[in-house]
């Protein structure tokens, strides 16, 4: 399982900050978060930086404390005492984007996406909507994606859709559910 996390921000965070706050984190955390698969980073909203992170990983993100991030033109401080929460189930979640690279096409897409969600619990009492396509900059590439909305879910499932995640960049925000 994982935990979440809530650091208040202060400054200015981009719209569509994934690679860029990630970057910004690796320069105080360290390379040893590159290619953690124990880190989620949410989408920042109302000046709060959000993470996911397994518990005995969490004395390593508590280091962003008072931290300072910025990157091409911006600039935020991260707050501190952050609120650590148990993930708590909720029966809709949506993901601002997932991205599953290899299907781009939306068809494709929806198929992989079922087969991914159907190992974690995802069956089909559960409604699946895959909407809007988005892209995200990841260094000096372009990655595509779909928001995607799930309903109907259990308690069990929802929990675990959230501690997984689907599909890759999920520390820059991608494929990260949340209740909506």
């Amino acid at each position: 399982h994982m935990i979440e996390l809530t650091f208040p921000l202060t400054g200015v965070v981009p719209v569509g900050y994934g690679y860029e706050v990630f970057g910004a984190m690796c320069r105080v955390l360290g390379q040893e978060i590159h290619g953690a698969d124990w880190l989620a980073v949410l989408p920042v909203r109302e000046r709060q930086l959000r993470m996911r992170v397994t518990p005995e990983r969490l004395t390593t993100v508590l280091a962003l404390t008072g931290a300072e991030l910025g990157g091409s033109g911006w600039n935020a401080t991260v707050g501190e005492a952050p609120r650590v929460e148990a993930i708590k189930p909720h029966a809709t979640l949506r993901s601002w984007m997932v991205q599953i690279k290899g299907f781009e096409e939306r068809e494709a897409f929806r198929r992989v996406l079922k087969q991914k969600l159907e190992k974690l619990g995802v069956d089909e009492r559960g409604a699946i909507y895959v909407g809007d396509e988005s892209t995200i900059r990841v260094s000096t590439d372009l990655a595509t994606g779909f928001a995607v909305t799930l309903h109907g879910l259990s308690d069990e499932t929802s929990v675990a859709v959230q501690c997984a995640g689907v599909g890759g960049r999920r520390r820059f925000g991608c494929g990260v559910f949340e209740a909506c």
